[in-house]
């Protein structure tokens, strides 16, 4: 074996070495992308269903268990009750 390649071989990293790196370059892409994405975003404008009052919410199947499951006459009692 020649000089030069028992310098080649000693110096070669091993596979875990090199998936180490592969992980810290892959999330140090994903973190700046993160952060980019965080810098430049604007805020979503209000919406008559999106506003900053309070949480949005949204009933499914109109009283259930009150009345018959997913009707028009639950869904209109539900809207009497202020649901």
């Amino acid at each position: 074996m020649s000089k030069q390649a028992a310098f080649v071989r000693k110096t070669r990293l091993p596979r875990t070495a090199w998936l180490g790196r592969g992980f810290l370059g892959v999330a140090g892409v994903l973190i700046l992308l993160y952060g980019g994405a965080a810098l430049w975003s604007r805020p979503v404008p209000d919406t008559p269903w999106r506003t900053d009052a309070g949480p949005l919410v949204i009933a499914h199947q109109g009283g259930e268990k009150v009345w018959p499951s997913n009707t028009m006459y639950a869904f209109e009692r539900a809207v009497e009750l202020g649901v």
